[in-house]
């Protein structure tokens, strides 16, 4: 038997020697590439925050521009609507960019650069919250400045992945190190690279992005054009392309270094087209710069194409252009719907503006033999009509137009073959229109809007004037119009139907109002008023950019009227301006005082249905009012009746420095006749107050009610000077006067018992003043005992009472003079088997904490709860419950 022979299993493997070498590999391999790829990706990130922030700097540049366009049209036109719109977009404007301190410069444009890493970035305004979304981007604009002319100076933002950038367009003291050459800032719409496991070693430094502003310009007028196709080119490969607009901030596009090409492939109506622009983008250093043919500028990174007009002479066309008469914008004109009416040969049709606000019409000549059709006007018709489809908010409607299109006929062996355009020749008066070789413009006038203009008699403007404006039912129309710091105020007019009013009230030139100035600015004369009528008038050449060719229509602008409107050294209101469509009120120093004249009882209430009679003592200083009746002088008067309202006040207006006489004529029922009151107002004063009081003598007898108790008047003060020939302070009663309660817990019989009261005859007439004037029992005693005991006072006699009682047993109370103790004893105050309850009154001059040994204290006398009418069971004071 033969044996097989057994092959030996292989043992193929790793030795731990030869693992542990692989390990080492492993580290060391990955000690260089973790930080490599960890580099790359954070320096993809800050190429793209950086990238990102370029677009947030052109957004905001371009709504910058357009704010401030808004402005510029508001400070023209005098209107309200896009006054503030660059404060409410950018915040507070400043003229120069927050100093930035530290960080690295990632890129510059031009005098603008975009910095990292900087610790602590000024704040700057507070921006407008979409920019970043407006830019397409992810992240967040936290602070932006802007200066008055809407130019962006400093913005920064954060990325989404947290990366902080600062533009600033203004020099910085950051750092520039060879970091920088690392960042290469991607196109706005590259993706964020991922990350390569296996990284090849790092290119070279590769371009960085600068920010192109294209402008597409008419030659001849600087305005921005719409509708002008245009591309970029690198090596002849388009790598940009699009649509001109009108907007003044042009186009915006970020190019790395290169040669390129500015070309117009297709240009507006009525344009040639422009020729090529060659621009270079070059880098010196961490600079990018910006060089080429005409038009373009290194200093703000813009190239500007003009486009000429083509000659009208070899053209079949006409165009029509419509702007702003204030401005020379179109932009509120652009594709917008019109109807064109042409009675000869008629036809009707309707057009469409383009971006520039043109619409083109091809010229009709008879001659041809063919039928007009739309889009053509005809030779030698002088009557045609546009009109817009829906009326432009803030804009007159267009008048019928008079102007004539002459041609140049072209024969062939007298065979018609055509024409072409040669002049216009014009009419009447109509839109302010004017014409440039085969373009006639008709104006847009802004809807009216009539100032009025506060000043002093220097002509200094007033701020905070205020006006009502009534029609001729005194219905208002306008409410507390109120004048800025420039002294002016402004109010719509609506001229004639069909005006883009784009506010809901305003005047109407076929009526007549009145303007009142009810508020003077402080220590100005108020109440200035006029009659206000309006005539039409051509708008005025000076309001236009560009004066027409003709005087506008008669119905596009106001003049004045202005009746009763001059008060002498009161004031005056008159025409302004050159125009005369300024309403100009003219405010005096403050000559008068607003006098308030209280009629009131002994309780400060309002008392009604008294007749008083004002009178000034030495001429007329009672101003009642400027309603004159066409003289011009304010009414003024030395003498003024009323009778008072349930109204805590009359007001009058009255000249400062100058003596008035208060008398009351007649007093309402139950009260006596007040006393007449001479006063003189100060010479500086605003406001002065005059009180009158008139005493109820119904109430003589009724209850004085305080907090916790009640004192009835049967022994009322003002009663027994009118009944009593003589007056005791007998002790242990209580005197009531005009809604005061005393006590009297003292008596001396030698000095204040039986005094002679020597005017009660005066006092017991019923509408006597005097009994008004009757003096409380604490100088009546004091004045007696000043004659009879000098060493002795009222107070040692009689106390007010404060009309607060406590009980013996309360905690933490402070009695002060005229309270009242309520004693353990006292139960229901009932008397008990005849006898008087008592309570205790302080009379001491002290305030005294209360204690249980109250009546251990000398400065304690009793009051003793007496019936005072036993068929009606009343007492002289009653307890509250």
């Amino acid at each position: 038997m033969t044996g097989l022979k057994q092959t030996p299993r292989s043992r193929s493997g790793f030795t731990l020697v030869e693992l542990i070498v692989v390990l080492v590999i492993l580290g060391v391999l990955a000690a260089f590439a973790v930080p490599a790829l960890t580099g790359y990706i954070d320096s993809a990130k800050e190429k793209q925050a950086v990238s990102e922030t370029q677009a947030c700097v052109m957004t905001a540049t371009r709504q910058g521009a357009q704010n401030y366009a808004l402005v510029q049209n508001a400070s023209i036109t005098g209107k309200s609507d896009g006054a503030d719109a660059l404060t409410s977009w950018a915040g507070p404007l400043e003229a120069n960019a927050p100093e930035v301190t530290g960080g690295k410069v990632a890129l510059t444009e031009g005098s603008g650069q975009y910095l990292l890493d900087v610790a602590s970035p000024p704040a700057g305004s507070i921006a407008t919250t979409t920019i970043a979304a407006d830019a397409g981007v992810k992240g967040t604009v936290q602070g932006m400045t802007c200066n008055a002319s809407g130019q962006v100076l400093y913005l920064v933002y954060t990325s989404a992945d947290g990366i902080q950038v600062v533009y600033t367009a203004t020099g910085t003291n950051a750092r520039v190190d060879g970091s920088i050459d690392s960042i290469v800032v991607p196109k706005p719409d590259d993706t964020k690279p991922e990350p390569n496991p296996n990284p090849e070693p790092a290119p070279g430094p590769e371009p960085t992005l600068l920010g192109v502003t294209i402008l597409k310009v008419d030659a001849t007028t600087k305005i921005p054009l719409g509708d002008a196709k245009l591309q970029i080119l690198k090596d002849g490969t388009e790598v940009a392309s699009w649509t001109s607009s009108t907007s003044s901030s042009g186009y915006s596009v970020s190019l790395p270094v290169g040669n390129y090409v500015l070309r117009e492939t297709s240009a507006p109506g009525n344009y040639a087209l422009a020729k090529d622009i060659s621009f270079f983008i070059t880098k010196n250093g961490e600079t990018l710069t910006l060089s080429g043919d005409s038009g373009v500028s290194a200093t703000g990174n813009s190239i500007t194409m003009e486009d000429e007009k083509l000659d009208p002479t070899k053209d079949d066309k006409v165009f029509i252009h419509l702007q702003d008469v204030v401005t020379g914008s179109s932009s509120n004109f652009a594709n917008k719907t019109y109807t064109v009416t042409v009675p000869d040969p008629k036809i009707t049709y309707e057009v469409t503006t383009d971006a520039n606000g043109n619409i083109p019409f091809e010229i009709y000549d008879k001659a041809s033999g063919k039928p007009i059709v739309a889009g053509q006007l005809p030779t030698w018709v002088n009557n045609f009509t546009i009109t817009e489809k829906d009326p432009i908010p803030g804009y007159q409607p267009l008048k019928t137009e008079s102007f004539t299109i002459e041609i140049n006929k072209s024969y062939n062996s007298g065979k018609y073959l055509g024409c072409t355009f040669s002049n216009f020749v014009f009419g009447g008066n109509t839109n302010g229109t004017f014409a440039e070789g085969n373009v006639i413009t008709l104006q847009y006038f802004p809807t009216a809007v009539v100032k009025i203009l506060t000043t002093d008699a220097e002509n200094h403007p007033l701020a905070d004037a205020f006006f009502n404006i009534t029609d001729t039912s005194g219905n208002v129309i306008f409410k507390n119009l109120r004048s800025n710091s420039q002294g002016y105020c402004f109010v719509p007019l609506q001229l004639n139907s069909g005006d883009g009013m784009t506010d809901l009230v305003y005047l109407d030139s076929a009526k007549t109002y009145k303007l009142i100035e009810v508020t003077a600015p402080t220590g100005y004369q108020s109440g200035v008023n006029c009659s206000l009528a309006f005539n039409f008038s051509p708008y005025p050449d000076a309001y236009m950019k560009t004066p027409g060719r003709q005087t506008a229509a008669h119905n596009t602008w106001f003049k004045l009227n202005i009746y009763n409107h001059d008060y002498g050294e009161w004031g005056r209101v008159e025409q302004y301006g050159d125009n005369g469509d300024i309403i100009h009120v003219v405010n005096s120093k403050k000559l008068t005082c607003t006098t308030y004249l209280y009629k009131i009882d002994d309780a400060g209430n309002a008392v009604s249905d008294a007749t008083l009679v004002l009178s000034s003592k030495d001429g007329n200083h009672i101003l009642l009012g400027f309603d004159s009746g066409g003289g011009g002088t304010p009414q003024l008067s030395s003498y003024q009746s009323f009778t008072t309202t349930s109204a805590p006040y009359y007001v009058v207006q009255l000249r400062r420095g100058k003596t008035y006489v208060l008398e009351e004529q007649t007093p309402p029922q139950h009260y006596t006749k007040a006393e007449k009151i001479t006063f003189t107002v100060p010479s500086d004063a605003d406001t002065f107050t005059v009180s009158m009081i008139d005493h109820n003598s119904s109430e003589d007898k009724s209850d004085i009610k305080f907090d916790k108790v009640t004192f009835n008047q049967a022994n009322n003060w003002a009663h027994k000077l009118t009944t009593d020939n003589e007056i005791s302070f007998s002790g242990g009663e209580i005197i009531c006067w005009k809604g005061i309660a005393y006590y009297n817990y003292a008596k001396n019989s030698d000095y204040t018992y039986n005094i002679s009261n020597n005017k009660r005859d005066d006092y017991k007439k019923v509408d006597s003043p005097e009994l008004n004037n009757a003096p409380d029992p604490m100088t009546f005693l004091s004045n007696y005992l000043n004659e009879k005991k000098s060493d002795k006072k009222a107070a040692d006699y009689i106390v007010p009472l404060t009309g607060k009682a406590y009980l013996y047993s309360e905690q933490n109370v402070t009695l002060k003079k005229g309270d009242i103790i309520i004693p353990d004893n006292y139960g229901d105050g009932v008397p008990d088997d005849k006898k008087n309850k008592k309570v205790y009154v302080y009379i001491g001059d002290k305030d005294l904490p209360l204690t249980s040994d109250f009546l251990s204290n000398e400065n304690f006398t009793t009051l003793e709860h007496k019936l005072q009418d036993k068929n009606q069971n009343i007492y002289n004071f009653t307890l509250n419950q």
